[in-house]
């Protein structure tokens, strides 16, 4: 994934706002929200979807850029193309990230962790940030890259033990099911992910039981 990656594309453009807190807004019913953020307004605070009046109170030098629609969906297909060169298979992941199915192309670099060292070489040369983890399910490696603070290769079929520690948002579920996972106290995926199936399928739905356990289903993803 590319945590800021309009941001990213805005300082490629102008050099100059490199060390600029900024903000990219869109209007939304009647006010301006933010939609990406600089990593300096990041770090001070600021962040996506709170309303531009809020941000310059917070931070008054604050710099607003407007949003242009679409443009996270084009940038992700010119970034996808791009990453061809790392395997023949490559989808996008909006608003922010990609996946690459690594099963077959990381031996040409030596391995995994060779591989992603490049990966991340290359993006930094452009000028985007990224945020990278290989696991053998598209679930895992996106709840990895999103969730862990460093780089992360999980052992082939360690997908559910990696999983443990992150916070359910990692397994990608909807908004109630999260609400109510934080209003039971369960705000590490090991405080449930080893609960009886009839018990998960009674309190969240049998649909929120398959999509969680299919996290672990090995393939090897990026």
């Amino acid at each position: 994934m590319v945590p800021c990656l309009l941001a990213n594309r805005k300082v490629r453009q102008d050099p100059a706002l490199a060390h600029t807190d900024f903000v990219i807004a869109a209007p939304v019913q009647g006010k301006m929200v933010v939609k990406a953020v600089s990593p300096g307004a990041k770090a001070k605070g600021i962040k996506a979807h709170m309303v531009v009046a809020d941000c310059k109170t917070m931070l008054p030098q604050l710099e607003v850029f407007k949003w242009e629609e679409n443009s996270e969906h084009q940038l992700l297909k010119a970034l996808g193309a791009w990453c061809i060169r790392f395997s023949p298979v490559v989808a996008i992941d909006p608003p922010d990230g990609l996946i690459i199915e690594t099963t077959g192309c990381t031996h040409l670099w030596g391995g995994e962790a060779l591989y992603l060292q490049d990966l991340i070489k290359k993006f930094s040369r452009m000028g985007y940030q990224v945020r990278v983890a290989i696991a053998g399910t598209i679930g895992t490696a996106w709840g990895m890259a999103r969730f862990c603070p460093s780089t992360f290769i999980v052992p082939p079929h360690q997908e559910k033990t990696a999983l443990l520690p992150l916070p359910p948002a990692a397994l990608r579920l909807e908004t109630p099911v999260l609400e109510k996972l934080s209003k039971l106290g369960m705000h590490r995926m090991d405080t449930f992910i080893n609960m009886p199936g009839s018990a998960l399928r009674r309190r969240f739905g049998d649909h929120f039981y398959k999509g969680f356990t299919r996290h672990w289903v090995s393939r090897r993803s990026l």
